[in-house]
């Protein structure tokens, strides 16, 4: 399971330096349309990139980790000094002021899309197709990702772990038993109440599912995995819990979020922090390697994996479209409302780090995708 984690996680950094790059490919103009741009426009752009473009994300990350020896490692680890220099406080303000913030203006779309989430968890996603199941235990991403850590790189899980024993001990198990605590300190009856409307549900309507319930075996998976086979209850029961425990479930999520990123952040940060400076020392092929195995991934497998989830997700994606059309520039106008400078921090870091960052991108992008700002404003203006 921590390995899992530590190979997500590590996955999951190069993927954020890899958006942070094409990012950087447009102009401020263009880059702050896109982000003020309806969801269903992004996608739009997305899809022309992918087209037009598919080796740009690849070629401008090798052109640079070419000129920047352990450019991942530095880029990343740039990113969490800055974040360090907030202390855990000022991260948890941050977080309940943006999440206030995105509460207030969707109160009522998000109540709407949870009426649509409910009606397509019992009409379309009752059960996922054999297919599109097989196809992502075959060929995803992550498998091929992970394939390329295990065979290449099967040490550096254990050398994940063992920093954390030798200077984090008890991390993780800490911040699952503190977010218990503060769950229980904030509401101390909402879970035994959520299950006794869960048996009820099931003694009313589907007594099928009563013996699951009273099972020997506890936990969340296990649940899942209830839910997962009896999609027509787990239907009912979402209804049922948004409908009576909505308000309190929000409330007890933003209370232990923000406890955890007031009292762990910092430890967080520096864990992630020591495990790029193992990977920069100990695997410095690493990152690289990711980057060109995706670039494969999509080659193989790209064009098969959009269409299947376009074809699986498209009433999900546009009823998430349609209540929350601006929700990325709502909340990137809430982070500059309430921390003004995080964003622009963010990326001082990264140039301060590569100083001529900006003139090698713009040299890669006047070479290898000149229109790619034109198409770009056509789409989103």
């Amino acid at each position: 399971m921590k390995k899992v984690f530590l190979i997500s996680m590590i996955i999951a950094g190069v993927i954020v330096m890899c958006l942070a790059l094409q990012a950087q490919v447009l102009p401020d103009s263009t880059r702050n349309s896109l982000i003020n741009a309806p969801s269903a426009k992004r996608a739009e752009v997305r899809d022309m990139v992918q087209k037009n473009y598919p080796s740009l994300q690849r070629e401008l990350y090798l052109s640079l980790a070419e000129a920047y020896p352990g450019f991942t490692t530095r880029f990343l680890k740039s990113q969490i000094r800055t974040l360090k220099k907030m202390d855990g406080k000022a991260l948890s303000r941050l977080y309940l002021d943006v999440a206030g913030d995105l509460e207030k203006s969707y109160e009522g779309p998000a109540k709407e899309f949870r009426k649509e989430v409910k009606t397509l968890l019992t009409e379309k996603y009752s059960a996922v197709p054999e297919d599109f199941k097989k196809l992502h235990e075959e060929n995803g991403l992550r498998k091929s990702l992970s394939a390329v850590i295990n065979e290449k790189y099967p040490q550096v899980a254990t050398d994940c772990l063992t920093i954390m024993k030798d200077k984090y001990p008890g991390l993780s198990l800490t911040i699952a038993r503190d977010a218990i605590d503060t769950a229980l300190k904030k509401d101390p009856t909402l879970f035994i109440e959520m299950r006794i409307e869960a048996r009820s549900l099931a003694q009313e309507k589907y007594p099928e599912v009563l013996s699951a319930l009273s099972t020997q075996e506890r936990g969340p998976r296990h649940f899942r995995e209830i839910m997962k086979q009896n999609p027509k209850f787990a239907g009912a029961l979402f209804e049922r819990i948004d409908g009576k425990f909505h308000s309190r479930i929000k409330d007890l999520r933003r209370t232990v979020i923000a406890f955890a990123i007031e009292k762990h952040s910092s430890e967080v940060l520096s864990f992630t922090e020591d495990v790029l400076t193992m990977v920069e020392k100990k695997y410095p092929d690493l990152p690289r390697d990711l980057v060109l195995a995706a670039g494969d991934w999509r080659e193989k497998h790209g064009k098969e994996f959009k269409a299947a989830h376009e074809d699986f997700f498209k009433d999900l994606r546009a009823a998430r479209d349609k209540n929350f059309p601006r929700l990325l520039a709502d909340a990137v106008a809430s982070i500059d409302t309430h921390s003004p400078g995080f964003r622009e921090s963010l990326r001082k870091a990264a140039i301060g780090e590569f100083p001529d960052i900006e003139k090698k991108v713009k040299s890669f992008v006047d070479k290898k995708c000149p229109r790619i700002n034109e198409e770009i404003l056509k789409i989103i203006k």
